[in-house]
């Protein structure tokens, strides 16, 4: 999947560091998803594995339903992380199939491009695991646009999970603290009463995401993963890397 989506991008020579991590053309998409993509998944599906977010996750897959919110979702990296684990799951466990909703919220045109494309490389593959499954999208900022997550929730139901990956630097440079808190508690309204949120982010970014947590009343943590990645010639380069995460149920 994401070998095929690399090769309908451009090269990603002359991308910036900002653009490589928030990026709003098809060659920055490239740098993106060459740099962050496995990283990033990881982090998704070893927070899931925690036991708040495990269980909201089971809870889900018996009720045959899961809605997911992916505010800040960029390319939809933690989406698909999610649904690679419930794929898991569901054929661990020989389950019916279930019902899925995910919204993808974001302001770039390429990243809801990008992620459309690779939701729906990935749900081609796994066809057992899914009944009905609707990708929605949200291209204006989180959190002005409650407005239409109320609209969404009245539309398809209540959350249960959501997520915001590495979205509170661009939240810090528009909101205060208060802010924040203030839009996050009000889209909890729109979860169901199970429902478990994650913020990821950043080992350079440990105050903003513990303030955050803080404020919300939920535990921030720090994360340790490795990372092996082998070549052509079957060595290998392990890497070791740390992150938070704030878990929010």
């Amino acid at each position: 999947m994401l070998t095929k989506t690399l090769r309908t991008l451009p090269s990603k020579e002359n991308v910036s560091e900002c653009e490589c991590r928030y990026p709003q053309t098809r060659s920055g998409m490239r740098a993106f998803l060459e740099t962050f993509f496995a990283r990033h998944f990881f982090q998704v599906q070893d927070s899931l594995l925690q036991t708040d977010m495990l269980s909201a996750l089971v809870a889900s897959i018996r009720r045959g339903r899961l809605n997911i919110a992916d505010i800040g979702s960029g390319p939809a990296v933690t989406s698909l992380a999610v649904l690679d684990m419930l794929s898991a799951l569901h054929n661990l466990n020989k389950l019916h199939p279930i019902s899925v909703r995910i919204i993808l919220n974001d302001t770039s045109p390429v990243c809801l491009q990008i992620g459309l494309q690779m939701l729906k490389l990935f749900i081609r593959h796994s066809s057992q695991t899914f009944h009905d499954i609707q990708i929605h999208t949200l291209n204006t900022a989180f959190p002005s646009n409650l407005y239409q997550w109320k609209r969404t929730t009245n539309r398809f139901g209540t959350f249960d999970l959501f997520f915001l990956s590495y979205i509170l630097i661009p939240l810090k440079e528009e909101l205060k603290y208060a802010e924040i808190q203030e839009g996050i508690e009000i889209f909890r309204q729109y979860c169901a009463s199970h429902a478990t949120g994650l913020i990821l982010q950043d080992k350079f970014r440990e105050s903003l995401i513990r303030t955050v947590g803080r404020n919300l009343r939920a535990l921030t943590e720090k994360a340790t993963l490795q990372q092996i990645v082998y070549d052509k010639n079957n060595s290998n380069d392990r890497q070791i890397y740390n992150y938070y995460r704030t878990i929010i149920s």
